[in-house]
């Protein structure tokens, strides 16, 4: 709920008619009103200050049934704005606001009581919010008080606080969940106003809010457009805000949340920038600001995002790096997952009409080379998983070394993987038949040959086994 306790609502009984004239009551309504604010200084919420209020409530309300060729308009705006705020002590905020705005809509708007009107009318509807807090489906006060705001805003009237009013609907708004329209609210604060790149920079980021929530309801109406919206508006906030030198935890989300729309555009290169660029979220994190470890490990994944979008592999690693300490060991089949995909994408990007070349296998190398040194992915199947990736990889080349050196790589690695306890003897015995075949495809019959003879030792009866053997020895005698 609100911060501060609900104003109590006063009952004030209606009045009876007024049987003296307008001139009479006029003074004696300010008179109560003067004696009314001093027990308002003295004794708050005392049964004289009530009685007071009551008294002046009603004096004000018999001067306002007096007919109207009796009194000026300057008067009876005098009295509509007192009996505002009188209506505001006693709790009726609904009718403060009427008589309020009724000042504010007729009244000179050059004249300081139609600002002072107007200023009244807003502090009452945004404390009749305040009533409805976790009931969003009240918003008429939000409505009013935006109403207010174009009022003022159409009879030119310059408050000094109107850009403060249409920020501070904008963020009722946005906590009670009505996102676009607290968008459309925010990006009514003028370009002139000290608040302008603060709301443009709130715009962006609950445009943004409103399309990841359709998407997680599966509504994409209008979804592109909104996401263009929040993209404009980011950037103008970015620009404007980028200059300041202590970047503030709404702007980095912002930055964040700009770099995803980046990343859904396919512009890695915009998101790397917005992330870890010069006035990157990550060069600012620490430095004058506090961030959450969830906030930064966040922007972290995205610029492994971005970085894999761009097919930066040197980016990737060095962001895998980060990733690794900031998970810590709980992280260990998260990091895993991402050297696969890191793996796998490589693979996925190395054209199919173009043969691979030294440099390539260079960069798998030090890919998969990093899979397997993590220490994370040294299980059996993390081993075979990158034996078969060289395998694919070798599979592909065209150049003879190139070949010999990705079924190599690949021998070597279930080699290793073959020594493990893991496996039973029927996986062991598969691993060995593989590198039969890698010996062969190699050319080395004599690798080839000894291998199966170490099997042949343990499983004599083979027949299948023992005819390869035979053709081996035929084959090596013939070379």
């Amino acid at each position: 709920g609100p911060d501060k306790p609900l104003r109590s609502r006063l009952a004030i009984p209606a009045p009876s008619p007024a049987f003296v004239s307008f001139e009479r009551l006029y003074p004696l309504a300010f008179e109560s009103h003067q004696s009314y604010l001093k027990q308002k200084q003295t004794a708050p919420n005392s049964e004289a200050w009530r009685t007071s209020l009551i008294e002046s409530v009603t004096l004000f309300r018999q001067c306002l049934a007096r007919p109207t060729a009796e009194a000026n308009d300057e008067q009876r705006f005098q009295i509509q704005f007192t009996l505002a705020g009188l209506y505001r002590d006693a709790g009726h905020l609904y009718e403060a606001g009427v008589c309020a705005m009724h000042v504010a809509r007729y009244a000179d708007p050059s004249q300081p009581i139609a600002q002072a009107s107007a200023a009244l009318a807003f502090s009452a509807l945004q404390e009749a919010h305040e009533n409805h807090f976790g009931d969003p489906q009240h918003p008429g006060e939000l409505e009013q008080m935006i109403k207010l705001c174009d009022l003022m805003d159409a009879r030119g009237m310059k408050h000094p606080q109107l850009a403060k009013m249409r920020f501070g609907i904008g963020q009722l708004l946005e906590r009670d969940g009505f996102y676009v329209e607290a968008a459309q609210t925010y990006v009514q604060v003028p370009r002139s106003s000290p608040l302008f790149a603060k709301a443009q920079l709130e715009a962006g980021r609950v445009f943004w809010a409103e399309a990841t929530r359709r998407e997680s309801e599966g509504n994409i109406e209008r979804r592109d457009e909104i996401i263009s919206c929040a993209a404009k508006y980011l950037d103008v906030a970015i620009e404007k805000l980028d200059s300041d030198k202590h970047p503030t935890p709404p702007l980095l989300a912002g930055k964040v949340a700009r770099a995803k729309i980046a990343l859904r555009r396919d512009d890695p290169q915009k998101a790397i920038t917005l992330l870890d660029g010069d006035g990157g979220v990550l060069r600012q994190t620490g430095k004058n600001v506090k961030l959450s470890d969830e906030f930064v490990t966040a922007a972290y994944e995205y610029l492994f995002q971005a970085y894999s979008q761009a097919e930066d592999w040197a980016g990737m690693q060095s962001t895998l790096e980060n990733l690794t300490k900031r998970y810590g060991p709980e992280g260990n089949d998260r990091i895993a997952r991402l050297h696969r995909s890191i793996a796998k994408d490589f693979l996925d990007s190395l054209p199919a009409d173009h043969a691979i070349t030294m440099a390539q296998v260079n960069q798998l190398d030090s890919v998969l080379g990093a899979v397997l040194e993590s220490k994370r992915d040294t299980a059996v199947d993390g081993v075979l998983w990158a034996a078969q990736v060289w395998e694919r990889l070798g599979s592909r080349a065209q150049d003879s070394n190139i070949v010999t050196l990705c079924l190599h790589q690949c021998d070597e690695l279930i080699k290793t993987a073959s020594q493990s306890t893991n496996l039973d003897a029927a996986e062991k015995l598969g691993l060995r038949l593989k590198r039969i075949d890698l010996a062969q495809q190699l050319g080395n019959l004599v690798a080839a040959l000894d291998l199966l003879s170490e099997i042949l030792r343990q499983s004599p009866s083979a027949i299948d086994l023992q005819i390869r053997a035979a053709k081996l020895l035929v084959d090596a005698a013939e070379e």
